[in-house]
């Protein structure tokens, strides 16, 4: 008798504990319906910026740029720079120290060509903006890239 009231008694606890657990997880999201509460704390690293001719100053469009997580490198992120020359890459991850950056001349001969660029990006006690709950926030750094041209 002992025995069915212990097993009884866990298996109450543990249906409580569920119950509790999956309604306790949840909140209102913006759009009404529910989003989950777990995770792991979070933030978007960015990187910007204008890439320019180190010839004539001129911006370059068409270049393609690719930001990786020195720490994981599977975090990447490519765009390519806009009529302006202006670019921007974002890696959102628990923290991100540097960020690699390879930027290469895909366009062809309709800028001129360029010679291939890496740099890296460091965040330093970065200060984060706009965080809600695991979200942290963002972070930005500008970075303003000058290119060779080809010989």
């Amino acid at each position: 008798m002992r025995k069915k009231v212990i097993t009884g008694g866990n298996k109450f606890i543990a249906f409580l504990m569920a119950l509790l657990g999956f309604t306790g997880a949840c909140k209102n999201g913006p759009w009404g319906g529910l989003v989950a509460a777990y995770g792991t704390p979070h933030a978007d690293y960015i990187v910007k910026g204008n890439i320019a001719s180190s010839k004539d100053n001129s911006s370059l469009r068409g270049i393609r740029v690719i930001a990786r997580d020195a720490d994981s490198p599977f975090l990447t992120d490519t765009v390519k720079s806009d009529v302006l020359g202006n670019y921007q890459c974002k890696i959102t991850h628990i923290q991100v120290t540097n960020l690699h950056l390879s930027l290469t001349d895909v366009d062809g001969a309709m800028n001129g060509t360029y010679e291939p660029l890496d740099t890296t990006v460091t965040y330093t006690n970065p200060k984060f903006t706009g965080g809600d709950g695991w979200y942290t926030g963002k972070t930005e750094k500008v970075l303003n890239l000058k290119m060779k041209p080809k010989p």
